[in-house]
């Protein structure tokens, strides 16, 4: 364990490497570097759903991609979804790269700049 978080689970997908992390308060970050489009959406929609199934809350960081087609989007937004279904917390991280916050903003995504209320199990928001 390093720094309060633990590798869990690695996708290596030539342009994405996604990883998931624990974290001691036993919340989940999954972290995106490298590009989301038709080839890399499928498998990481998959990556992202079972760790929300393992976890009540996941924060999803994107500061590392720099290419988010709109495959990508499409995977982001099945995950939200699927927490939505499921009772999980799926929250975006801060520290998006300008070509999310250009493209999340042509699909008419809406994400703020505050994270939401607080996971019940979580109380604090991650760090």
């Amino acid at each position: 364990m390093t720094g309060g978080t633990a590798l869990a689970e690695e996708l290596a997908i030539d342009p994405l490497r996604a990883t998931a992390e624990c974290r001691a308060d036993g919340s989940v970050v999954v972290r995106c570097r490298g590009g989301l489009d038709a080839a890399t959406a499928p498998p990481f929609a998959e990556f992202l759903i079972r760790w929300l199934d393992r976890c009540c809350c996941v924060e999803l960081d994107l500061s590392g991609v720099d290419h988010l087609a709109a495959a990508g989007v499409a995977a982001v937004l099945t995950g939200c979804r699927h927490a939505d279904r499921e009772g999980r917390h799926l929250r975006l991280g801060p520290g998006r790269p300008p070509v999310v916050v250009r493209v999340l903003a042509a699909a008419r995504v809406v994400v703020g700049d505050r994270p939401g209320a607080p996971c019940p199990r979580h109380r604090e928001p991650a760090a």
